[in-house]
């Protein structure tokens, strides 16, 4: 699943990051009334395209060039030949170039559904902007020495406001259609969203045969130290046993906060939600082996030895493969805001389809090569 709200804003981000400075306030945005969009009918010599009457400048269109460029080198893809056929007729190059343009085609679909929706900009979205840039040119001298940074990663302050935009109104869609962060998603579209992902979740009480050492390493417990432990586990699963239905869950729940050596139970009090992959694969079996509500005989993994609990998927929990953006302030990322982003994503999708679209010369001529030569 993609994430929309990382993603739109992900170019403004990486820029703000690389853009550390310091200095005093500078002045605020333009007044709403003279709208950073340049026109159709300011074409110039750099106009790379026309999206939905909004001119896309070469300096503009540079700038996300280099950012795919960077996307593509951190995920590994170091391409030393743009001209080099990545699919039938279509270089590293294009690729880039029409990743590049993609990004306004997207942002032309969010401003062109929110005028349909009679969605627009709030006097407080504007102040909230204004803040934003105050924000930035805060880390400079001056106004001017923002803007020349900004220019010197190929970004202007239009495209600066632009992008912010964009970002505003695209939450205000996403929250009008499926609610803030989701929350008007039902269970039942959520489980049709994710029917083939393979999503489990479970609880589990851990008793580990490892301990960890100082320097990182893990070492294995003697065998007199393991078959203590599995002894106790074994006799928590004869007591679960025993026990009847309608008292089972507590119980576990009760020996999993007594005895469960997991150090990540305070972390994910609720259970873990997890796909093939996110954890050891005899985990994953054996919670995929059970029915809901079922515990499982004791599981060695590893790690030590688990009686497991499997649950019913809980879509308002964070999945065990987004956790780690929690602490980057993106605790908002459960199962459900994920089955509506990707909802997100399609409609926006059908959206991108009606933008008009229109290349220039400009835009054939332009080599990716040549614009990283002349940043060198």
């Amino acid at each position: 699943m993609k994430m929309k709200k990382l993603m739109v804003c992900a170019a403004v981000v990486c820029l703000l990051a690389a853009l550390a400075a310091c200095g005093k306030a500078g002045p605020v945005l333009p007044d709403p009334e003279t709208a950073s969009v340049p026109a159709a009918d300011a074409a110039g010599d750099d106009t790379v395209a026309i999206v939905n009457g909004r001119i896309v400048t070469q300096e503009e269109f540079e700038y996300f060039v280099r950012y795919n460029v960077d996307v593509r080198a951190e995920s590994g893809q170091q391409i030393t030949d743009w001209e080099e056929e990545v699919s039938d007729g279509v270089t590293a190059g294009d690729a880039v170039k029409e990743d590049a343009l993609n990004w306004f085609v997207y942002a032309g679909g969010i401003h062109q559904q929110a005028s349909r929706l009679g969605i627009e900009l709030t006097q407080e979205d504007r102040t909230a902007l204004e803040e934003q840039w105050d924000q930035f040119t805060a880390r400079y001298d001056s106004e001017q020495a923002a803007e020349q940074a900004l220019e010197e990663q190929h970004f202007t302050k239009e495209l600066y406001r632009y992008v912010l935009e964009t970002q505003y109104l695209s939450d205000k869609i996403f929250d009008s259609l499926y609610g803030k962060n989701g929350s008007d998603l039902s269970d039942e579209e959520c489980a049709a969203l994710t029917e083939s992902d393979g999503y489990l979740m479970a609880k589990h009480i851990l008793l580990l045969t490892v301990k960890m050492n100082d320097d990182g390493t893990r070492e294995e417990l003697s065998e007199e130290e393991k078959a203590e432990k599995l002894n106790a586990i074994r006799e928590m699963k004869s007591r679960l046993d025993e026990t009847g239905e309608d008292q089972r869950l507590a119980l576990f729940e009760e020996l999993m906060r007594e005895h469960s050596e997991d150090t990540g139970l305070e972390a994910f009090p609720d259970g873990y939600l997890f796909q093939n992959g996110d954890m050891v694969e005899e985990f994953y079996d054996a919670t995929l082996s059970l029915e809901e509500g079922e515990v499982s005989d004791v599981v060695q993994t590893t790690y030590g030895y688990h009686l497991i609990l499997r649950l019913p998927v809980n879509y308002d929990v964070i999945p065990s493969s987004y956790t780690q953006y929690a602490a980057y302030g993106y605790d908002y990322l459960t199962l459900r805001y994920l089955c509506a982003d990707e909802a997100f994503g399609a409609s926006a999708r059908q959206w991108m389809d009606r933008v008009e679209v229109q290349k220039t010369e400009l835009y054939d001529d332009l080599s990716v090569a040549e614009m990283l030569l002349e940043e060198k």
